[in-house]
């Protein structure tokens, strides 16, 4: 079974630890206001991330992380700076990519103290290499980030036929989901509206009651 190995930087990346650093974008967002899920959309906006040069969708974390931190999702281009360059394209000066993960297994040779390690673990005759996991980190633009990049081919949406029942509008004005959290209670509908009150009632913590 591959051992994890230290992380291995790509390149175009920075010392600071990748995660953290999504990490710290994701809450500037949310404070204001323009997390992913905090934006307005339309349907047939959203499409999923894929390298703008090979074409190969992103998968995993990466592409989460593209989903979530897109500038425009409704163009899931995204490409390394080398590759923009080898196009022709040209990333533009001040712009800040997002770093995506690539994990590959190697064949690490083991040294006299790791074989000595494994000796004294009660190891008779260990094996001299190890398969290990690494993983390389890449910056990636979007293709709004960069200038020269020739325009998205947009397939024209879908027209969408017929009109709602009108009873599924009832139904969601009538189904409500309330959760109680020590002397908090939360109201949910499928209405989309949410309420928080206090409440002196509450005082069971973790309760949680659905009705139709």
């Amino acid at each position: 079974m591959p051992v994890p190995a230290p992380l291995h930087s790509g390149n175009n990346t920075e010392k600071k630890d990748p995660r953290l650093e999504l990490t710290d974008r994701l809450i500037e967002q949310i404070e204001a206001g323009t997390a992913s899920w905090q934006r307005p959309w339309e349907a047939g906006d959203v499409l999923a991330p894929v390298n703008a040069v090979t074409g190969k969708p992103y998968s995993g974390v990466n592409y989460q992380n593209l989903m979530m931190f897109s500038p425009d999702t409704s163009d899931p281009r995204w490409c390394t700076y080398k590759q923009a360059q080898e196009q022709g394209w040209q990333v533009r000066k001040g712009e800040h990519g997002i770093p995506i993960e690539k994990w590959s297994r190697y064949e690490h040779k083991r040294t006299e103290e790791e074989m000595g390690r494994l000796r004294e673990q009660g190891a008779a005759d260990p094996e001299p290499t190890e398969m290990r996991l690494g993983v390389r980190y890449y910056k990636v633009f979007h293709a709004s980030q960069i200038d020269g990049i020739p325009p998205l081919e947009r397939s024209p949406r879908p027209e969408i036929q017929g009109t709602p029942d009108d009873r599924l509008r009832k139904l969601a004005g009538r189904f409500i989901v309330r959760r109680k959290t020590g002397c908090r209670c939360l109201s949910w509908n499928l209405s989309s509206r949410l309420w928080v009150r206090t409440l002196p009632s509450c005082t069971k913590s973790g309760s949680s009651s659905i009705r139709g």
